[in-house]
């Protein structure tokens, strides 16, 4: 799968990374395919860390007040993280 990033959506990043999941699991690949797989994940994962990073900022961004002025009301942030930086 060779998308850019800004091409591809979290929903199709988060399905190709469950077959490349499924694929890894099968005990099928050899060292070399599992590699490349394994790339491929970090790379997907990247794009969904990208996606929901972006929805979060959008989410923010359009928080308004009782007398519709715009304020910014932080997102709780989850402590359980697959992909911290």
């Amino acid at each position: 799968m060779k998308a850019s990033s800004d091409d591809l959506r979290y929903e199709d990043a988060v399905e190709r990374l469950e077959n490349i999941i499924a694929e890894m699991e099968s005990g099928q690949l050899s060292l070399d395919a599992s590699l490349q797989k394994f790339e491929e994940a970090v790379r997907l994962a990247r794009i969904c860390r990208y996606r929901l990073e972006e929805a979060r900022q959008r989410v923010d961004i359009l928080l308004r007040d009782e007398d519709g002025n715009l304020f910014l009301e932080q997102m709780p942030q989850s402590s359980d993280t697959l992909f911290d930086e």
